[in-house]
């Protein structure tokens, strides 16, 4: 489902893709998803989405910060 390739400028470095299978089974999951989350979220004014992604950023920031100090 993925390839790995190694970096030439840094043996550290590895490059995860799909491959043409991944993308197969990848590809109508997500647009499915993307579906279902325009419907759940199509309730929500314009303000209030801009709220929820104001929020959710925020929460994605002390995570990333909670993740940083463990």
């Amino acid at each position: 489902m993925v390839s790995r390739v190694e970096s030439a400028e840094d043996r550290r470095v590895r490059i995860v893709a799909l491959t043409p299978r991944g993308k197969d089974l990848i590809v109508p999951a997500f647009r499915k998803h993307t579906g279902q989350m325009k419907k759940v979220l199509s309730g929500l004014s314009r303000e209030e989405l801009r709220a929820f992604e104001v929020a959710l950023k925020k929460v994605g920031k002390h995570a990333d910060a909670l993740m940083e100090q463990s």
